[in-house]
């Protein structure tokens, strides 16, 4: 079906280019030419974003904000634990109840890589004055969610 130009038509035709420059730019992205940490998945980088924003979390918590189930988690976790960006400790009260949190050195790293994006989108938003940052952050939040939904 042929659609109007509209609004709607011109934003479908910068997603995908937006897609491939959010990819290139990414965490993962920037830290695969890491020597110390070796190449990262997107999910894995998440990961370490995650940790880095929110601390030290059990393996639950962590599922829970990645929005993956537990055994997935538990293995990104044993990928990253061999790369030694991330690190595991038992609670000493539960033996059962697992911490993750960022090996030291990772953190900088994450912070360095972070802060980079948040330059490019800081600069981003200069040229747009104007504009309502958190409309557009809620309408790419729910666009995300019904992409993601879709495809599920």
């Amino acid at each position: 079906m042929k659609h109007p130009a509209d609004t709607t038509t011109e934003l479908l035709k910068v997603l995908p280019e937006l897609a491939v420059a959010l990819h290139n730019a990414a965490p993962h992205a920037q830290m695969r030419v890491d020597p110390q940490v070796g190449r990262l998945t997107p999910r894995q980088m998440a990961a370490l974003v995650h940790l880095a924003t929110y601390g030290r979390q059990t393996m639950s918590e962590l599922a829970s904000g990645l929005g993956i189930g537990r055994a997935a988690a538990s293995e990104m976790v044993e990928r990253l634990s061999e790369k030694a960006v991330v690190v595991r400790e038992a609670d000493p009260d539960d033996r059962r109840i697992v911490y993750v949190g960022l090996a030291s050195g990772a953190k900088r790293l994450v912070d360095r890589v972070v802060d980079g994006l948040h330059t490019e989108v800081e600069a981003a938003f200069a040229q747009f004055p104007s504009l309502d940052k958190a409309t557009l952050v809620a309408f790419l939040a729910a666009l995300t969610e019904r992409l993601k939904a879709t495809s599920a």
